[in-house]
């Protein structure tokens, strides 16, 4: 933990609370939750998104969170059998197309991109399991 924060991972913390606070997906798996923070407390995440990349804090949580559950999914932990996920998983995987669909509509990812990640990690969860 940094004694002193940036105003920035401050905002992002924020950010990440809120959303938190009012998704149940999200509060359903703390530990992308408790992920997300060590990551915010990192000043060469947070900040230099923030700073550098002009992002809003709320856009940075999208992004952080779903580079987050992409990874997770990727594990085979949510999967019942190769290519297929549990319920946890399904709720994972929804969300993190919800996510997609946030960061194009925020301008972060343009169509292509969103549609390249969301065939992304539909072709990694075949892979797994």
């Amino acid at each position: 933990m940094w004694p002193f924060r940036a105003k920035e991972t401050k905002w992002v913390r924020a950010a990440l609370d809120a959303r938190a606070n009012r998704s149940s997906k999200l509060s359903s798996f703390p530990e992308i939750v408790s992920g997300a923070r060590k990551l915010i407390d990192k000043p060469e995440w947070s900040v230099k998104y923030i700073r550098d990349r002009n992002l809003s804090p709320e856009t940075f949580v999208a992004f952080l969170l779903n580079e987050l559950i992409g990874r997770v999914l990727t594990t085979g932990t949510f999967h019942i059998y190769r290519g297929i996920l549990n319920e946890p998983g399904k709720w994972l995987h929804e969300y993190y197309e919800e996510l997609i669909d946030e960061l194009v509509a925020s301008g972060f990812y343009d169509e292509d991109d969103g549609y390249y990640w969301k065939g992304w990690l539909d072709e990694e969860l075949e892979k797994v399991g």
